[in-house]
């Protein structure tokens, strides 16, 4: 098969796996497709973001956070980056952060660096399904990517009104008070509940931040 034709046929799929492969080309996928996508890779027309996943190159990625779950199932976008997605906090996050029920794991390619915590099976919720271009991603809501980073560095956090600013958390997001402790039980951990609460106290006492 010419790339030509190849990209013809996932035309509506610019994100891919091998396992991808083998449903749309069904008997055809065999030895010869494995070593077309090597030869692709070497001349710049895919990218191999981890072994068996494969990006056009020429795809124009609008938002990082859309290849994340492709590169490590199961997946959503939490934390640093989406805590600074939703302007939460002021840093510019470059590296994709998610949590997964599977192992830590990292992992860097042209595309990104792309780095992936684990939490509880229990926890893995308070994510919202997006779709862009055939491409399927989850992304963490405000609430649940702060209670995620709560519980991830709670050994670091000692709920102190000094640290907390430290992060420079924006003190006019208005935050769903119901949503915060209704996650931060999901992780039957009582230094996450403790800092939740806290921060409650720091960031959500003005008129309006109160809602559930």
């Amino acid at each position: 098969m010419i790339f030509s034709e190849f990209k013809k046929l996932l035309s509506s799929y610019p994100l891919f796996s091998t396992k991808d492969l083998s449903i749309f080309l069904g008997g055809k996928y065999n030895r010869s497709t494995l070593n077309n996508l090597k030869r692709w890779e070497d001349s710049g027309l895919l990218i191999q973001l981890c072994r068996g996943v494969y990006l056009f190159s020429e795809y124009d990625v609008e938002n990082l956070a859309m290849l994340a779950r492709k590169i490590y199932d199961p997946s959503y976008v939490s934390l640093e980056y989406a805590l600074g997605y939703y302007g939460i906090i002021p840093e510019m996050v470059f590296s994709v952060t998610s949590v997964t029920t599977r192992l830590t794991k990292e992992f860097y390619n042209s595309a990104g660096h792309f780095y992936y915590h684990k939490i509880k099976k229990t926890a893995f919720s308070g994510y919202i399904p997006m779709m862009k271009d055939g491409i399927s991603y989850y992304f963490a809501t405000p609430e649940k990517a702060l209670v995620d980073f709560l519980y991830l560095h709670r050994d670091d956090l000692d709920g102190s009104k000094n640290q907390f600013e430290s992060y420079r958390f924006n003190e006019e997001y208005q935050w769903k008070k119901g949503q915060l402790l209704s996650y931060a039980k999901l992780f039957s951990n009582k230094k996450t509940i403790l800092l939740t609460y806290k921060f409650i106290e720091l960031y959500c006492h003005k008129g309006g931040n109160n809602a559930t």
